[in-house]
């Protein structure tokens, strides 16, 4: 009997969470009445006869309980004559016989037991199956009375079932707004002997007395949407969590512990490699100490008559040549009406080429000298364009340390490419001015920097310390406002959807007329694309790099995502988060630090060490509490 009472006790907890107007407080303008002056009587007389229509109506209201162990589940719906409204239905199976239950249940229900923010005016038996009572809920921190409330419950017993019927209504400090709740709890026998099921059963909605009504509207919107849309934020909590079961089985049957170490050990060493690729190509081609300089010994010193950074009308072209098409380097000067990146050409060697345009680019003083080279065979200009031919072999491309490894140069030609490699380059020759074009993707880059000026901060130690200040400043901001937008738009649409479905079964059960409610709901949701739209240029405004910026938004979203739905445990919840946002300031340190540095490579780095993380973290907390039950 103790741990049937234990189990009654952890049943009515569940009970008790359907208040969802817990710590919440109503600001009226007008002055509270107190519930003394209501007619206590009538009220009770009017629940009395209403619990036994309840009773009746059982059959019809009460939904059929699903055949389960153990469910919950609680929708929005609007009714027509009560208008919106919340029902609830929790399911489960005892160890213990149908009279016990009862029993145990009844004498919970007329029992004045005692609790921190509830009180009792009266609490009085109308006979053995019927007990009516009077409370008042202090649901304010500074213990002003919140509302008062009243209560009639009948007790009906067949011989297959036992009902428990109990109709609330509780008076808010506006006249004339009740807050009401039909509650049923049926307990059935089962066919295993020993064995009952209970289903509860709750409807909670606001009644307004048009008589006596007089809130202000503000009120009455603040009460309907803002307090019940309360449940809608638990059942939201709810489909997160389910998710995150559905997650979690899902890649329990698809890999064992074992094989998920092995990804995880995986991943981190993909990581490391590829972290140590971006040192040896940091240090290889964008530090002083790499080939940065290369160029100056193919080019004429700009002390010359060849300077572009004077001479505003002249271009440099750099054709990357296969080696078995080019021994060495070579430089030709000419017009550019003879440019053409389809027709061939001769270089200095007398060899006959067809220039690839996958490796050409182009440098230029000026942007708008590039819309000439698409009409260059036509058009008679003044502009010069030096070519420089270089082989694939040259120095100006070797790896440092690493260069004759084979690997380096299918590295080079499928994934780093030479863009970066020469952006740099012609940096250090002509600093921080100009633009760089390939001629493949027709990309082009702006050489003065974006966002931070590290060529500039070099000159004194107090614009470095003001610089590093400021990208600190810029990766707090980026952090916490693309993390908030992206919790914001998660919850705000899961939240739509979840009501947008209840209201369009609710309305299909009642034959209502939808296509207002679809519209509605195509109309909100199409509030959320300004939203992701400024989201992304801000981030292409900010990076100067679509493609960047785009992968930086998809590992945001990827990370406060798993956040929201896979962060469970204590532990998670302490350091993932933290983890987190040391990727993200890693990444934008190197990025604002060298600007024209590897960054993809970089971003490759972070986005695979979150998903280490990620595996990680589920791995070693969340797979094993939620095994043992510990996380709900």
């Amino acid at each position: 009997m103790a741990t049937q009472t234990e189990l009654g006790k952890a049943i009515l907890e569940i009970i008790r969470q359907n208040a969802a107007l817990k710590d919440k407080e109503l600001v009226f303008g007008l002055p509270r009445h107190l519930p003394g002056a209501y007619d206590n009587s009538a009220v009770i007389g009017r629940l009395k006869i209403e619990a036994f229509t309840l009773f009746h109506d059982m059959d019809v209201v009460v939904p059929t309980p699903p055949e389960t162990i153990y469910s919950s589940e609680m929708v929005p719906k609007v009714d027509p004559s009560r208008g919106k409204m919340f029902e609830c239905t929790t399911v489960c199976t005892v160890q213990c016989s149908m009279e016990s239950a009862s029993d145990l249940l009844w004498f919970e229900y007329t029992y004045p037991r005692k609790y921190e923010n509830k009180t009792y005016r009266f609490f009085d038996t109308v006979g053995p199956n019927a007990v009516k009572k009077s409370f008042d809920l202090m649901n304010s921190k500074r213990g002003a009375i919140s509302m008062s409330g009243l209560m009639f419950a009948n007790r009906f017993e067949d011989h297959d079932r036992v009902t428990m019927v109990r109709d609330y209504v509780a008076f808010l400090l506006t006249a004339g707004l009740h807050m009401r709740c039909h509650h049923w709890t049926i307990v059935t026998a089962s066919e295993v002997p020993g064995e009952c099921h209970i289903q509860f059963y709750f409807q909670i909605y606001m009644e307004k007395n048009s008589s006596e009504f007089s809130a202000n509207p503000d009120d009455v919107e603040y009460v309907q949407e803002v307090e019940l849309a309360a449940c809608v934020m638990e059942e939201m909590e709810e489909v997160y969590f389910n998710l995150h079961v559905q997650l979690i089985q899902w890649v329990q049957r698809l890999l064992s512990a074992k094989n998920r170490e092995r990804i995880e050990l995986g991943l981190f060493v993909a990581a490391s490699h590829l972290l140590l690729l971006c040192f040896l190509l940091h240090l290889s081609f964008v530090s002083d100490g790499g080939h940065v300089g290369c160029l100056d010994q193919f080019l004429p010193p700009p002390t010359t008559s060849y300077s572009l950074q004077d001479e505003q009308l002249r271009l440099l072209r750099i054709q990357i040549l296969p080696d078995a098409e080019a021994d060495d380097w070579s430089l030709v000067t000419g017009s550019l009406s003879s440019y053409s990146t389809l027709s061939a050409s001769d270089n200095a060697t007398g060899a006959l080429v067809r220039p690839d345009p996958g490796l050409g680019f182009v440098y230029a003083p000026q942007k708008t000298l590039f819309a000439l080279l698409e009409h260059a065979q036509v058009l008679q200009t003044d502009v010069t364009m030096d070519t420089l031919y270089l082989p694939m072999k040259s120095q100006c491309f070797e790896l440092r340390w690493l260069d004759a490894l084979p690997l380096w140069t299918l590295i080079r030609d499928r994934v780093v490419g030479y863009d970066t490699i020469l952006v740099n380059q012609l940096l250090k020759r002509y600093g921080a001015r100009g633009f760089f074009y390939r001629e493949d993707s027709r990309v082009v880059v702006d050489m003065s920097y974006g966002v931070f000026n590290p060529a500039a901060a070099a000159q004194s130690w107090l614009r470095l310390v003001a610089m590093k200040f400021k990208i600190l400043h810029t990766i707090l901001f980026l952090f916490f406002v693309l993390t908030a937008l992206v919790a914001f738009v998660l919850i705000e649409t899961q939240k739509r959807m979840l009501t947008f479905a209840a209201l369009f079964q609710n309305r299909l059960q009642l034959q209502i007329p939808f296509a207002n409610l679809v519209v509605t709901f195509l109309a909100q949701s199409l509030l959320f694309v300004p939203v992701m739209v400024g989201m992304l240029f801000f981030l292409f405004e900010l990076y100067k790099d679509r493609l960047l910026a785009f992968g930086v938004m998809t590992v945001m979203w990827v990370g406060e995502s798993f956040s929201v739905v896979s962060v469970r445990t204590r532990l998670s919840q302490a350091y993932f988060p933290p983890l987190f946002f040391c990727l993200f300031t890693l990444f934008h340190v190197y990025l604002f630090s060298f600007p024209f540095g590897f960054s993809y490579v970089a971003l490759g780095v972070m986005s695979i060490l979150l998903l280490q993380l990620m595996l990680f973290f589920w791995n070693c907390f969340e797979i094993p509490a939620l095994n043992r039950d510990l996380v709900k």
